[in-house]
């Protein structure tokens, strides 16, 4: 399956808007994720990120392509995805075995939804807009991740679609030009070899769909988009 969306995420200081695609293979345990970004420091942003695990047996292949067009930058990187600290896996674990609630209706873009949510890890949970009368691949029309209370991020899923050719979807273009690590680049790491708040998002989605249920697996990827945050090596100070 696949999904067009777009995210507002809401901070104190501003309000940042991105749009994409996902793709998913939840019987290989393997998803896409392109998104785009307009307004950056570095101008316009394309970033298209592949975890493949090869149906869960092995741990997960990363493929991160960047294009900066402004820059006129393009890298891709594939490496190994480390393994998860042994206290995130269990915490992934017991989030997986929850279940989902009924919060209440509402309406998304004049239709009647039902809003559900589950609990995701470090505080957050997730809730998800389901148009009861659509089809079941169709149902849910937005995402949307709180902390405690407060709304993080909001993703409008735009349109649903069944894609024939879903493995050359996932699989990474050989004009990326895709080497097993980063040179001297504008493209910064992703942060998945150490545990700080800027990957711990994206690292639990890639171990969810490595081992985790795929329905929560699902949910951690609907959970993510609009929020892999990168780092861009900006251009040095000029020496006057």
């Amino acid at each position: 399956v696949s999904f067009d969306y777009e995210s507002t995420i809401t901070r104190t200081e501003d309000t940042r808007k991105s749009h994409g695609t996902v793709w998913m293979n939840v019987t290989d345990r393997t998803f896409r994720l392109r998104g785009e970004a307009n307004s950056t420091k570095m101008g316009p942003l394309v970033m298209d990120l592949i975890a493949d695990s090869d149906g869960g047996k092995a741990p997960t292949l990363l493929t991160v392509n960047l294009n900066l067009s402004l820059q006129e930058e393009q890298q891709c990187v594939a490496y190994t995805v480390p393994e998860l600290p042994a206290a995130m896996q269990q915490e992934l674990d017991v989030m997986a075995q929850q279940q989902m609630r009924f919060l209440e209706v509402g309406k998304v873009r004049g239709e009647d939804c039902a809003i559900f949510s589950a609990p995701l890890t470090r505080g957050r949970s997730i809730r998800l807009w389901v148009d009861m009368e659509a089809k079941k691949e169709e149902a849910i029309l937005r995402s949307e991740v709180y902390h405690g209370e407060k709304l993080l991020r909001r993703t409008d899923i735009l349109a649903w679609h069944q894609v024939d050719e879903l493995h050359a979807a996932l699989t990474a273009h050989w004009n990326w030009g895709c080497s097993p690590k980063a040179g001297q680049s504008h493209l910064a790491t992703l942060g998945l070899h150490e545990v700080h708040r800027r990957s711990m998002e994206l690292q639990d989605v890639l171990w969810s769909i490595r081992s985790e249920p795929r329905g929560f697996a699902v949910l951690e990827v609907l959970a993510l988009t609009g929020d892999v945050a990168i780092m861009v090596q900006e251009p040095p100070v000029p020496d006057l």
